[in-house]
């Protein structure tokens, strides 16, 4: 399944979607990577916000045949965070606690014009360093949380303490191992417990080579150390993607296929984003809207429901559900409803990637 990023820039804005936050050092190209999402639409001066809708061609399909008067893509927000120095560092690790994915950025294209702030180029180097200093960051926050529990006085906080010692010990064991949490199995309630500690390394975690025409392929040692810590990587051409993009829609194409690029590599970004975070989409659809909608793959029809009005939750009945390829194979519901094909299913029915659902609901 294809889906690729569309941008519209909005300034700081406060966005209530998922929201992927971009990282690296100084002079990594970290937001050329951005711009060349958002550089079509936003023209000279880019925010460091960009909502982006996700495309995804069974929207597009859904809406060529029901030819509504609005069509929804499901929608991420970036964030391009400064480069990362020793003076604003604990700053940012501040404000990444609110992402919902980190995406860093790593280089590995050749500019001497663009010093490196290590002096020279290094992708593995970088990704570990910036990767040390975010454990580095979640061991303080939980040797604070241990150091003070001892010495808490309190009946009550101190009984909340030790319930919560053998996770935090867990967790310090893995951290000190240079071991990210989200490698790390946790059930329901000590996920609970971990969520209120907004712990960096319990975020899913891309790592983005960016890198030129000359060295088009990342380091193998990168590719290593990403699969052996469970960290999806993949490469972009960064500076001529961003070329690309500011060039009209039509002349893009011609563009891409003389420089080899398949697919833009934003658009593999948003399909390692969403597989990475194990997100699916179903469709609501009708004359009025064709919409997307982004929830975690395993969650059920009420919960599905609650995505899109907590009425709809609060009063539901039934969901009438038919599954996108079955929908294509008669293209109308009529014929779906004479077949038979459209299912009733309950509250606890797991919604499937792709399911097209109609709510019954009474409030």
């Amino acid at each position: 399944m294809l889906r690729y990023l569309v941008v519209t820039i909005k300034r700081k804005e406060v966005s209530q979607h998922m929201q992927v936050g971009l990282i690296g050092l100084p002079q990594v190209g970290k937001t050329t990577v951005f711009d060349s999402l958002a550089t079509s639409q936003s023209k000279k001066g880019a925010s460091d916000i960009a909502v982006a809708r996700v495309f995804d061609p069974r929207v597009e399909k859904l809406s060529q045949i029901f030819k509504p008067a609005k069509t929804s893509y499901a929608q991420i927000t970036l964030v391009d965070f400064p480069g990362l120095t020793s003076q604003n560092q604990e700053k940012i690790f501040t404000q990444l606690q609110d992402m919902d994915v980190l995406v860093h950025i790593v280089r590995q294209f050749s500019a001497p014009h663009v010093p490196h702030v290590e002096g020279s180029v290094s992708g593995l180097r970088d990704a570990k360093q910036v990767f040390s200093e975010i454990i580095l960051a979640d061991w303080q926050l939980i040797e604070t949380r241990i150091t003070r529990g001892q010495a808490e006085k309190n009946p009550r906080k101190r009984a909340i303490w030790e319930k919560e010692l053998p996770l935090l010990s867990k967790c310090k064991q893995a951290l000190e191992s240079e071991q990210p949490l989200f490698n790390l199995t946790f059930n329901e309630e000590e996920q609970t417990v971990l969520r209120n500690y907004a712990l960096l390394t319990m975020k899913p975690l891309i790592v983005v080579v960016n890198t030129d025409e000359e060295n088009d392929a990342a380091e193998d040692e990168v590719v290593d150390w990403c699969k052996s810590l469970s960290i999806p990587l993949i490469s972009i051409l960064g500076q001529l993607e961003k070329e690309i993009a500011e060039l009209d829609p039509e002349e893009q194409q011609a563009f891409m296929e003389d420089a080899g690029i398949s697919e833009p590599g934003i658009h593999r970004l948003a399909r390692t984003i969403y597989g990475n975070m194990g997100l699916i989409s179903f469709f609501t659809v009708g004359e009025d809207e064709v919409k997307a909608w982004t929830i975690t793959k395993g969650e059920t029809a009420l919960e599905a429901a609650g995505k899109i009005h907590s009425d709809i939750a609060r009063g539901f009945i039934r969901a009438e559900v038919v599954g996108f390829d079955t929908f294509i194979s008669k293209g109308n519901l009529t014929e779906l409803r004479k077949a038979g094909l459209l299912r009733l299913e309950g509250k606890e029915y797991t919604v499937q990637d792709g399911d097209i659902i109609h709510f019954r609901f009474n409030v």
